[in-house]
């Protein structure tokens, strides 16, 4: 979508699946916040988080995730024009 007058743009992919688990998403918040660096792995992210947080890094786009255990997730990438 875009804002109209404001140059800012998003796009956001929702699903009805198994959701993140309270611990996971608290991790993935602070790593889109930039409060912690990202780590692959059991205790980290998978390979296709690792790309889109590198991507999001590098092309100055915002992240932002909401999710409930049974009800699925939300991912929303915020950038300006």
């Amino acid at each position: 979508s875009s804002e109209e007058g404001q140059g800012r743009h998003s796009i956001i992919i929702a699903d009805t699946g198994k959701g993140i688990a309270p611990e996971q998403l608290r991790y993935l918040q602070r790593v889109f916040s930039g409060k912690v660096k990202p780590e692959a792995g059991v205790n980290g992210l998978g390979m296709g988080m690792l790309l889109v947080y590198h991507f999001a890094q590098k092309n100055n786009v915002k992240l932002h995730i909401e999710s409930e255990l049974g009800a699925g997730s939300c991912f929303c990438a915020v950038w300006e024009a």
